[in-house]
């Protein structure tokens, strides 16, 4: 009897374990990553990394999933106003959820979804946001591909310029 409650004490404790260092897609015990695609555990936690660097305004950290040769040139503070539509000192990140990550059939492209809930500050208006990274392996190493995002907008003759 007492063998039982042994184990039944020891499948309580690794349930715990799991359950305290998992996330959808791998335990990570330290740098001990078990996973069955390592690729979208360590998707899923770079996305998370630079959703942080945004929430404390680190836009120097959050360049750095770029590659070196474009790093300079991504202006994270614009990215951050255009998505949100606020400025970035008046956006207080209050959670970050990673809700998927995808990997393509090759191995060299991802993408990972996060659902945001920011404060924008002196308005009490909080929003639930989605966005979506863009990722590439360049040299084996996970780069994120914001491109599209934080280049600044072209001019469109058609339209009204502002004052």
């Amino acid at each position: 009897m007492r063998k039982i409650y042994l184990i039944v004490a020891f499948l309580i404790f690794i349930t715990v374990i799991i359950a305290l260092f998992s996330s959808r897609y791998g335990l990570k015990l330290g740098n001990v990553v078990i996973a069955p695609v390592q690729d979208k555990k360590l998707l899923e936690d770079m996305s998370f990394r630079f959703w942080e660097d945004i929430q404390f305004k680190d836009f120097k950290r959050a360049a750095s999933y770029h590659t070196a040769d474009v790093q300079a040139e991504r202006d994270i503070a614009f990215f951050i106003e255009r998505l949100f539509m606020v400025k970035p000192e008046q956006l207080d990140i209050k959670t970050i959820e990673i809700t998927e990550v995808d990997v393509d059939s090759t191995g060299e492209r991802g993408r990972t979804k996060a659902k945001l809930m920011v404060d924008i500050l002196n308005t009490g208006k909080i929003k639930e946001p989605e966005a979506v990274l863009y990722w590439f392996k360049k040299d084996g190493v996970w780069k994120m591909n914001l491109e599209s995002s934080l280049r600044p907008l072209e001019e469109d003759p058609t339209k009204r310029k502002k004052k």
